[in-house]
C-alpha cells in the first residue's frame, strides 16, 4: 500500500510539472541563474538550467533547488590527485545528468 501512495504521489508532482507553461520555466531558469550568482559566483547559461528543470527530477524544480544544485556541482572540491591536473583534465560537474555549463563571475 505504501509503495502504491508513494508511486501516486510522485505520477502526481510529475504530471504538475509537464503541465509548467514555457512562461514558468522561463522565470524559474531567470531566477534559478540570479541566484546561482548570488549563492557561489556562478552564472549557469540558460541551456544548463532549462535542461536540468526538463530532467525531471522532482527535487530539483524550484529555483533555489536548481541554483543550490549548481553551485554544489561547480564548487565540488576536485578528486584526491586531480588538482595538480590541468583544468581540462579536471571532473565535469553535473546536475540531473546535465552537464553544467557558465562562468564565474564577480558578485
Amino acid at each position: 500500500m505504501r509503495k502504491v501512495l508513494a508511486v501516486s504521489l510522485v505520477a502526481l508532482h510529475l504530471s504538475g510539472c509537464a503541465a509548467q507553461t514555457q512562461a514558468t520555466i522561463d522565470t524559474i531558469v531567470a531566477t534559478a541563474r540570479k541566484y546561482a550568482v548570488a549563492y557561489c559566483g556562478y552564472q549557469p547559461t540558460i541551456n544548463t538550467v532549462a535542461n536540468i528543470i526538463r530532467a525531471g527530477d522532482p527535487l530539483i524544480q524550484t529555483a533555489e533547488a536548481v541554483a543550490n544544485a549548481i553551485c554544489t556541482a561547480v564548487t565540488a572540491p576536485a578528486p584526491v590527485g586531480v588538482a595538480a591536473l590541468s583544468s581540462s583534465a579536471r571532473p565535469v560537474p553535473m546536475v540531473a545528468g546535465v552537464v553544467v555549463k557558465g562562468k564565474f563571475v564577480r558578485r
